[in-house]
């Protein structure tokens, strides 16, 4: 079932950068939105999340709209020969060796700590009952 869009709904799009025209039944999207959104759905983001912070709200295109739009995405991506697996993320810089042994000294530390706290406060406890 179609949703009809209102005319402050069409406005709102025609707004939008990303839109290429608007009318109360149909949608069109620029060339730029659809690379924008492959791009981001190949990291495995959600089309209601790439939506969002492309400014369109999902909600005024309605449930059957943004599914075509993930459909046709998924199809352009396929078109492509995309990998439609998720690229993995940027790996962090890496950590130096030093650095963990560090880390792990102070683990180490805070390990004797807390066991010696632990070991007061049941000292404290047992005082306090004689």
């Amino acid at each position: 079932m179609v949703v009809y869009l209102n005319d402050e709904d069409v406005a709102e799009l025609l707004r939008n950068p990303y839109v290429e025209s608007a009318t109360q039944m149909t949608v069109r999207f620029t060339d730029a939105f659809y690379e924008r959104a492959k791009r981001e759905m190949k990291y495995g983001i959600g089309i209601d999340e790439i939506l969002r912070a492309m400014g369109i709200n999902p909600w005024v295109l309605g449930d059957s709209r943004v599914y075509n739009i993930k459909m046709k995405i998924k199809q352009l991506l396929r078109d492509d020969k995309f990998d439609l697996q998720p690229e993995p993320r940027a790996k962090r810089p890496g950590i130096s060796l030093e650095r963990i042994r560090d880390l792990e000294h102070e683990v180490e530390y805070l390990k004797q700590e807390q066991q010696f706290l632990k070991k007061i406060l049941k000292a404290a406890d047992e005082a306090t009952e004689k």
